[in-house]
């Protein structure tokens, strides 16, 4: 899938969209995927949407116009249980007053994914996961991971993950390759089923990540 950049213009796929518009997280959890993506605005939040992709992925998305005129896109975050539309109207307020103070984030936010460019392996995704995390750009609510964090997680892949995936293109992993990890490592290893469930949080960690970024279009 070719890279977006969200300081350009608007490109969202012109697909028919729902009249009303959304303000509880029950409306957004009944969104459904449709053949193309499409966006639904939320009740009294200038500027904020719902992206809704063919996948059923609920991407909160801020709209707005730069000091310079441009009209910006700029990704907040999916809709999960961990950031729901409250957090999504926080977020948006937060950036609605940095174009105020004639900044922008969107271009800002592009500057820093290119010098966070995903590749093409796993191995190298995980490398820009990690750069995009100590600058809360990995996704979910778009703030800093602890490098404690990140440490654990980079322990984690080169033991468990990379030995069998890092050299893969990871838009080629499948459930397939998941599983049969798993089975490797409860059965030819003979590790714990806790270790292998944090390999697997780490591992879709990452996929989420691609997800994120546009260059998948599911998480394995």
């Amino acid at each position: 899938m070719a890279d977006q950049s969200y300081s350009a213009p608007e490109t969202i796929a012109q697909a028919k969209t729902p009249a009303r518009k959304i303000s509880r997280d029950r409306e957004i959890d009944a969104l459904k995927g449709g053949a193309s993506r499409y966006e639904v605005p939320v009740d009294g939040a200038r500027g904020l949407l719902v992206v809704v992709w063919p996948s059923g992925t609920k991407r909160f998305v801020l709209r707005y116009v730069s000091q310079s005129g441009e009209r910006r896109r700029l990704p907040l975050g999916d809709h999960s249980k961990a950031f729901k539309l409250a957090d999504a109207k926080k977020q948006a307020d937060i950036h609605r007053a940095t174009v105020a103070k004639d900044e922008d984030p969107a271009a800002d936010r592009t500057k820093a994914r290119r010098s966070a460019r995903t590749g093409e392996t796993l191995d190298e995704l995980k490398d820009a996961y990690i750069k995009a995390a100590r600058l809360g750009l990995h996704g979910g609510r778009q703030e800093p991971r602890r490098e404690s964090s990140l440490d654990h997680d980079s322990i984690v892949y080169k033991a468990y993950i990379q030995p069998r995936l890092g050299k893969r293109r990871f838009n080629q992993i499948q459930k397939s390759d998941v599983l049969s990890l798993v089975r490797e490592l409860l059965t030819e290893r003979q590790l714990a089923a806790s270790t292998v469930r944090g390999a697997l949080a780490v591992l879709r960690g990452l996929l989420a990540f691609a997800l994120f970024e546009e260059k998948i279009d599911s998480n394995a």
